[in-house]
């Protein structure tokens, strides 16, 4: 099973990128990492390096059943993040949202935190697959509840 993949990204509203992305093929299948640093924080590009470069490596070196790998590799991204803010005060609330995907001749499963979207998109449907884990839709049920403006 082969896999075309491609890694693009566009700069925001800031004058700098705080996105990495990368992508690791294996034997019959192909793992994604996506990782929005948090905008307005320190080190927001830092943390989402961090987080797909060892999201990345943990995947790859570990066993077992593919769901138990993803959720091994984002537990060892964000203890990657949260030694080096441990090793840097300044670094202090520096985070990132990550979505990690496997392909594979079963399908695709995935992890995700934070609020990037992932998206399957299939000859003329688009269907967003995982959940936004912010505070924003909290907030959106609260006021269509009445239980805030």
């Amino acid at each position: 099973m082969g896999f075309e993949h491609a890694i693009r990204a566009s700069k925001g509203g800031r004058n700098y990128q705080e996105d990495t992305a990368d992508v690791l093929e294996h034997a019959a299948a192909l793992t994604a990492v996506l990782a929005d640093g948090m905008g307005g924080h320190a080190g927001g590009a830092l943390a989402s390096g961090l987080a797909c470069k060892f999201f990345l490596h943990a995947f790859k070196t570990s066993s077992g059943e593919v769901p138990a790998r993803l959720a091994e590799a984002l537990d060892l991204a964000n203890a990657a993040i949260a030694h080096e803010t441990a090793q840097n005060v300044q670094l202090s609330g520096m985070g990132c949202t990550l979505v990690g995907a496997a392909f594979g001749p079963d399908g695709v499963e995935w992890v995700s935190v934070g609020d990037s979207p992932l998206f399957l998109v299939r000859e003329d449907e688009i269907v967003l697959l995982n959940e936004d884990h912010s505070l924003a839709p909290e907030l959106d049920k609260l006021a269509a509840a009445g239980k805030m403006s």
